[in-house]
């Protein structure tokens, strides 16, 4: 009967707000449209990303990319509906948290470092892989740590439960700035 407490304690612990990152690889008749940093679009041969490895990464706000260790990572394949979701074990307090995804598209991935426990060392992305992207500072509150290029912002807030990001490939024409603010904002670009 003792260990009753302590499991109800550690089920507790965990019982905190939780962070989920929804990404779509949008396809429209076998084709998927992903923008360059320089606004062009490509596009990529849909069916091509499927069974591709993918990394979700959770970090403190502001972190400093190749010093800071994440928080939680998921490895995965790209499934066949080119969704990816991912959802944190543990919980998280309330505060700034950032969030990379990357597709390898192009570059090659050792099976043995996408097993649980293995040393967090990622390749960095080449041209031809995809990863999240946002030009959007608008949840960057009062008092945090601006963000880096190649990570979203996630907001845990006190009392709001869990925090979810949602990224698609998003495009625009070159010549419309507001349409191209909103496709470089919680996006999925392909890496020159």
């Amino acid at each position: 009967m003792r260990a009753l407490p302590l499991l109800l304690m550690l089920g507790a612990c965990d019982a905190g707000p939780h962070i989920h990152v929804i990404t779509e690889l949008s396809a429209s008749e076998g084709q998927a449209d992903f923008l360059l940093p320089n606004a062009t679009v490509e596009t990529v041969d849909a069916a091509s990303l499927v069974g591709k490895p993918y990394l979700v990464s959770v970090f403190e706000g502001g972190f400093s990319q190749g010093n800071d260790d994440p928080l939680e990572i998921a490895w995965g394949l790209v499934p066949d509906d080119l969704v990816i979701s991912f959802s944190t074990e543990g919980s998280f307090e309330p505060g700034p948290y950032d969030a990379s995804v990357i597709v390898y598209v192009n570059t090659p991935v050792d099976p043995a470092d996408m097993e649980p426990g293995a040393e967090f060392d990622p390749v960095p992305p080449v041209g031809g892989d995809l990863s999240a992207f946002s030009l959007d500072d608008g949840e960057v509150l009062e008092g945090d740590p601006t963000f880096e290029a190649g990570v979203v912002r996630i907001n845990v807030i006190d009392g709001e439960g869990d925090a979810t990001k949602h990224l698609a490939n998003r495009t625009a024409a070159p010549d419309d700035s507001e349409g191209l603010f909103a496709a470089f904002t919680n996006t999925i670009l392909l890496v020159p």
